[in-house]
């Protein structure tokens, strides 16, 4: 726990490494060869994104698209991105928060308090505690 507060106090950035890394691929130039179409809704969230014969449509208000991949894993997916860049969108708003350095943090801001030996308990009235009984299932071997 403590290896991973310091590596967390001294970290930066908004997305995790493990998830700037995924976004980063998805980023690169020669990875996203898609071609966002704005279909003309009022809200500019509807998008057509094709590359050759695959057609995917993206609704950025919602954080849909046809193949489920962004409401599944909370990172948007190369679809998504070309439809970001057509509207100049920051792609870091776009990935859910249980993905952020911040959520991280809070997993780790708790701490384990330290429990002393048997010998420094203070003694009680409360009855022992006994472990439970062991059953067996039925039709398992002894």
């Amino acid at each position: 726990m403590t290896t991973h507060k310091r590596k967390l106090e001294a970290y930066y950035r908004q997305l995790t490494p493990v998830q700037k890394k995924k976004l980063d691929e998805f980023i690169k130039p020669r990875a996203n060869k898609w071609r966002a179409i704005w279909t003309g809704d009022n809200d500019r969230a509807l998008f057509e994104v094709h590359r050759e014969s695959h057609k995917v449509g993206v609704n950025l208000q919602q954080r849909t698209y046809t193949c489920n991949v962004w409401k599944l894993t909370g990172m948007p997916c190369r679809h998504t991105i070309a439809a970001m860049y057509n509207i100049g969108l920051r792609l870091k708003e776009f990935v859910h928060k249980w993905l952020t350095i911040e959520s991280i943090r809070a997993t780790y801001k708790h701490c384990i308090k330290p429990v002393n030996s048997k010998e420094y308990w203070c003694p009680t009235s409360a009855p022992p505690c006994d472990p439970p009984p062991i059953k067996r299932h039925a039709y398992r071997q002894k």
